[in-house]
């Protein structure tokens, strides 16, 4: 009935300026950060939960169209705005191979969507893996 990640507010958010610290990683230990502008731009004090989901570009298995990978709540006064900051571990872009018995993460561009749930994404930017 509802999309995975909604939630009700009192007030408006906007999203802008979603950018990485860095484009490509290599290594299971590696890690990039999501930022994104977010603005309160209601009437009333609210808290938002920034979601950001990883998007396969080609997987040699079947895999969701979409995977939670990191989320930031934040709370913000009406008019007041803040740089959120989300943490996205390699290890978040991995699947469990059955044959291997263990977890992988295939060379390859993913897309990192950010948004208030699952199906209302308000921007996207690219990462390589490998």
């Amino acid at each position: 009935m509802f999309p995975f990640g909604f939630g009700l507010s009192y007030t408006e958010f906007e999203y802008d300026n979603i950018q990485l610290n860095r484009t490509s990683i290599t290594g299971s230990n590696a890690a990039v950060i999501v930022n994104v502008d977010v603005a309160n731009t209601g009437k009333h004090a609210g808290s938002e939960i920034i979601q950001v989901y990883s998007k396969d570009g080609e997987s040699s298995i079947d895999r969701p169209p979409q995977e939670l990978v990191g989320f930031e709540k934040v709370v913000l006064k009406p008019g007041e705005s803040t740089r959120a900051a989300i943490t996205v571990k390699a290890e978040d872009l991995a699947f469990y191979d059955v044959s291997k018995h263990d977890w992988i993460i295939e060379p390859g561009e993913f897309k990192l969507l950010v948004g208030r749930s699952s199906r209302d994404i308000q921007g996207e930017t690219g990462l390589t893996y490998g």
